[in-house]
């Protein structure tokens, strides 16, 4: 079987620090990706420089700089724009491949065809997935009422066909929260093959990683966790409510409550009224939806999360 030329494609954006290691470590593979896709989203560092000069080393490296910073999602776009691959593996700058990895990579392709998107081992997961009955298997397949119902959930390294692209754009109105992203594509390639082959090795110290920004800690970052699940809501509720009503009325009660803690009553009405018209249990938070409850819930919700912060690890930010 030929095996499908893939293409590693790494959106960057102010990583001067870290993407000379993550492009070293594709260029040092035992066996060569097809192309390196480097998209560099208006970084006001020497990102640009340092890619440049590796441009000169290997002419596997494509390369596209864009005037101004649109967000990940926009540099996401143009990496499936620009990248000649039939399989696009994604790749954050921030991380680093194992020497093996597109070796590893080639041989799920050849020996496990049929599926539009793969899913494999990142460091950040092993012990995880030791104690994971599925995921401790060599090859196990998940499903989007998996990923919807949160049966499934949390970052692995993703190898995708170019095809599920099409029609299909990562949002460039959301910066930030890539679960929806992520979540519109399980959608549409229905199953997804888990490969328990290590391929990616990840930095999550980083101080200016998502996972250590103010979370639900002001009302600017409740704002846009409130906006992030209403998109949730606009394109997985129906699903939700088809796989499991509970965790449905469950995450609508908590995005009315950040909804009232910034005054979003308004909105909140218009959710209340579409879910309720769907046999929604939404009692007791519906009835708290007023403009007065506005600060009690504000301060519970920031001293809840700072006192979560402080007795625990910090975990990734973007789920409902």
């Amino acid at each position: 079987m030929t095996i499908p030329h893939v293409t590693v494609a790494i959106p960057v954006y102010n990583r001067e620090d870290c993407i000379g290691s993550c492009i070293e470590s594709v260029l040092n593979q035992t066996v060569s990706p097809f192309e390196i896709m480097i998209v560099d989203d208006g970084s006001t560092d020497r990102t640009k420089e340092i890619i440049s000069k590796y441009t000169c080393i290997s002419d596997k490296i494509s390369f596209f700089a864009a005037p101004k910073n649109g967000g990940e999602n926009y540099a996401r776009n143009r990496c499936v724009e620009y990248a000649k691959g039939e399989f696009i593996f994604w790749l954050d700058s921030d991380d680093e491949l194992v020497p093996d990895a597109i070796e590893n990579i080639n041989k799920a392709l050849t020996g496990n065809s049929g599926f539009l998107h793969y899913m494999f081992l990142t460091s950040d997961r092993q012990t995880e997935f030791q104690d994971n009955s599925a995921f401790s298997q060599n090859l196990h397949v998940t499903t989007y009422q998996d990923w919807v119902t949160f049966n499934v959930s949390g970052d692995f390294a993703h190898l995708m066909h170019r095809s599920v692209f099409e029609g299909l754009p990562f949002f460039e109105q959301i910066r930030g929260f890539p679960g929806i992203n992520f979540l519109r594509i399980h959608r549409k390639t229905k199953e997804q093959l888990f490969v328990n082959q290590l391929v990616t090795v990840r930095d999550r110290n980083r101080t200016d990683a998502l996972c250590l920004t103010g979370y639900l800690t002001n009302k600017k970052s409740i704002w846009e966790q409130y906006v992030n699940n209403n998109f949730y809501f606009d394109y997985f509720e129906d699903d939700l409510l088809r796989f499991n009503k509970k965790l449905l009325e469950k995450k609508a009660k908590k995005n009315i409550l950040l909804g009232i803690a910034i005054n979003e009553t308004k909105a909140n009405k218009a959710v209340i009224k579409r879910l309720k018209s769907k046999k929604v249990n939404l009692f007791p938070v519906n009835v708290l939806n007023l403009r007065f409850v506005a600060p009690l819930v504000y301060s519970i919700i920031t001293n809840y999360v700072k006192f979560k912060q402080r007795a625990a690890k910090p975990s990734m930010a973007g789920q409902i």
